[in-house]
């Protein structure tokens, strides 16, 4: 009789519990439907997990979106002579890559939160209203729109050929961001459509961007110093990727130019067991039309191993991975007029 009473409880208990599991647990809530709101379920040892994986679910749905077009459109070859790009292949959308999308998600609210007393895990409800979020996305691609007005007739008036190449890019970025806030409002309508776009479009912004590269501006470089060579052809792949020419022996000669001067130190004298090569690069942007240095970057280390010789070899492996993110930071600061 015992066993049977026990069994009975065992069985009301579940069914009570089962009773008080919240619909959205386990499939669609009723009190936030999806024609109104963007929701997401998240679980987790302790609340705040929960909670973090819930929110972090609802940027999913605009990841997805926005990985798929970028993967799309993540290269474009461009033809033709003359006025038109030559033809490469080049990368043009890597500044897009998830632009706007904390901005996006400002409105983000956790719903309910919900405890498993079988096992328990914590469950959140994150919901986004599908409307107020898309009232926020409007007036920031109304701005975007107003800038790239603005920029565009800066554009053509520009007094030189630096200050075009920063309205160029200044421009293309603009277009990305509205690109990818558009995405976000696409995700966000019930419609599923996108707000049309009244000026120039992110693909046409970059075709501009990178016909004035290949046309118009020219960049040289010049390395001194033992083993620049690997380091200068990092730069020169950097530039390149980006669209941007280096000037040749047969080419118009350059506007500006790129300057990678480098020194090693080796020691001869071990400590304890290894040895040390230390190493100075500087990066330099020279204005060829008046000589001045529009901007510079220098960074020094040293790099150890068990021999003078493959310190040495580690020394240029380890300019080779700091030069990228040094021409990196020089190309913004030139282009951003710092």
């Amino acid at each position: 009789m015992k066993t049977i009473l026990v069994a009975v409880f065992i069985i009301a208990s579940v069914g009570f519990v089962n009773a008080q599991t919240p619909e959205w647990v386990t499939g669609k809530s009723s009190t936030y439907p999806d024609d109104q709101y963007i929701t997401g379920v998240g679980s987790g040892d302790t609340r705040q997990e929960a909670e973090n994986q819930a929110r972090a679910h609802i940027a999913e749905v605009f990841r997805v979106q926005l990985n798929a077009r970028f993967s799309t459109n993540k290269t474009e070859t461009l033809n033709g002579s003359g006025s038109n790009v030559s033809g490469k292949t080049v990368d043009i959308t890597s500044s897009s890559v998830n632009v706007g999308l904390t901005k996006t998600l400002e409105g983000t609210e956790i719903a309910d939160v919900w405890q498993d007393p079988n096992d328990m895990e914590y469950y959140a409800l994150a919901v986004l209203d599908r409307g107020k979020a898309a009232v926020r996305i409007t007036d920031q691609i109304s701005a975007l729109d107003t800038e790239l007005v603005e920029v565009g007739n800066e554009i053509d008036t520009a007094g030189t050929k630096l200050g075009k190449l920063r309205l160029l890019v200044s421009r293309k970025d603009l277009a990305l961001k509205r690109q990818d806030l558009n995405s976000d409002y696409s995700v966000l309508s019930s419609s599923g459509q996108a707000l049309p776009l009244p000026g120039i479009s992110a693909d046409e912004a970059t075709t501009d961007l990178l016909r004035f590269c290949q046309n118009e501006i020219r960049f040289g470089l010049d390395s001194k110093g033992p083993r620049s060579e690997s380091p200068a052809q990092v730069v020169s792949d950097n530039l390149t990727s980006q669209g941007l020419v280096i000037a040749t022996g047969d080419t118009a000669s350059p506007d500006f130019t790129l300057k990678v001067v480098t020194r090693l130190d080796p020691s001869k004298t071990p400590v304890d067991g290894w040895y040390y090569c230390r190493w100075d690069i500087e990066l330099s942007i020279v204005d060829n039309a008046t000589g001045v240095v529009m901007t510079d970057i220098s960074k020094r280390d040293r790099s150890g191993q068990l021999s003078v010789r493959r310190a040495k070899d580690r020394a240029v492996y380890d300019m080779d991975k700091a030069v990228k993110q040094m021409t990196a930071e020089l190309m913004n600061r030139l282009l951003g007029g710092q």
